[in-house]
């Protein structure tokens, strides 16, 4: 099979796996995520002819490094942004503001991690990457891989449009979610550069699978208690608000000019 068609028929497999993925029930979310991933990985060995060294699937304790720095980094980042009351619109997301604790922790810890981080690092930094890198060298592999990583996040987008505070100030048009998507693409695609070059840095894929979990994971329990705070803070303003309003209705006197 020729490198053209190996990378046809990965696109191919992207394709199905982004829009099956994304449709499927929360129950089968994880369970899908693992079988596509599996199947990449056989791709990627068997069909692509890639060694592990070409997937980032050695250097495990450089990448580990790597990978627990970037968590650390960013769940600081995430305690500043949910302790700063300006930050809080970058986190407000409707999707997950009614949802209870247990379902975050099941989302951040179980979820992400072994649905979203996995399978996605290894799609794109894993055998995306090693292919077009082989084929065409560093920069390609690095920019091709991220662009592609943008355009896997259309759909997220489009869902994500009327439920995030920032997206949905921007209407409910066509020409609104395209601006929407325009900017999810561009911004995918921009992390995905960073993702890349951790893969060159360190030589091993879990070094953006730690960056990566760590703006999913943590940023739903971040995006979960901006939520329950500004909440608390609606419920407190209408109380406050209902009490004002009881204190100015006028008080009923009796009338004087009744007889005794």
């Amino acid at each position: 099979m020729t490198d053209a068609l190996q990378l046809v028929l990965l696109l191919v497999m992207m394709l199905v796996a982004s829009v099956t993925t994304f449709r499927v029930s929360r129950r089968w979310y994880v369970p899908l995520a693992l079988a596509w991933t599996l199947a990449f990985l056989a791709f990627g060995s068997l069909v692509a002819n890639l060694s592990l060294s070409e997937m980032a699937l050695t250097n495990w304790i450089t990448g580990l490094i790597w990978g627990l720095g970037c968590v650390g980094v960013v769940t600081v980042a995430m305690t500043v942004g949910v302790a700063v009351p300006r930050l809080h619109p970058l986190f407000a997301d409707e999707r997950i503001v009614n949802t209870s604790g247990a379902e975050v922790a099941q989302k951040s810890l179980i979820e992400v991690p072994l649905g979203t981080v996995l399978l996605e690092e290894i799609v794109f930094r894993s055998v995306l990457l090693g292919m077009v890198t082989s084929m065409f060298g560093t920069v390609a592999g690095v920019l091709g891989s991220s662009f592609l990583f943008g355009l896997w996040h259309i759909l997220p987008a489009l869902e994500m449009h009327g439920s995030h505070s920032l997206t949905s100030q921007l209407g409910s048009g066509w020409r609104a979610k395209l601006a929407t998507v325009a900017v999810t693409i561009l911004a995918t695609g921009g992390a995905g550069i960073v993702f890349a070059m951790l893969v060159v840095l360190s030589g091993s894929v879990l070094a953006p699978m730690g960056l990566h979990w760590a703006t999913n994971g943590p940023g739903s329990i971040a995006a979960w208690l901006v939520g329950r705070r500004q909440a608390r803070s609606a419920a407190r303003a209408a109380d406050e608000e209902s009490a004002a309003e009881r204190v100015d209705e006028p008080s009923e006197e009796p009338d004087e000019s009744d007889p005794a």
